[in-house]
């Protein structure tokens, strides 16, 4: 059993944990697909680079983890399933400080991404 996972995490293929795939690191390859919705199962993280986070709203590039803790879904460590909602880029994201992470602020960029709680 434990070849099994092994040759999967080789091998690149997402696992399914209850029925959600595991997170990508960011959403950059959902970038255009504007409006779509995602549930992903996610690990809180302090350590990833995230820019924005007002009303939720990062750049497509920034840390999922860690935009799940800023956001307050999520604690440090722990893992849970996000909604993610993909949005057109903005002209400008602010830095913030929130849940013990400040994001960086950063002007126009293509692609967002809002993050909140998921629908049942």
């Amino acid at each position: 059993m434990r070849l099994f996972y092994l040759t999967l995490i080789l091998t690149g293929l997402t696992l399914f944990v209850s029925g959600q795939p595991n997170a990508p690191e960011n959403l950059t390859a959902y970038r255009g697909k504007n409006g779509t919705v995602h549930q992903f199962l996610v690990t809180g993280s302090a350590s990833g680079r995230i820019w924005g986070g007002s009303d939720g709203i990062y750049t497509d590039d920034s840390h999922l983890g860690t935009a799940a803790v800023h956001t307050g879904l999520l604690r440090t460590g722990e893992t849970g399933t996000v909604e993610v909602t993909i949005l057109p880029g903005k002209t400008s994201y602010p830095k913030i400080a929130n849940n013990g992470i400040v994001s960086i602020e950063y002007g126009s960029w293509p692609g967002s991404y809002k993050l909140s709680r998921p629908t049942k």
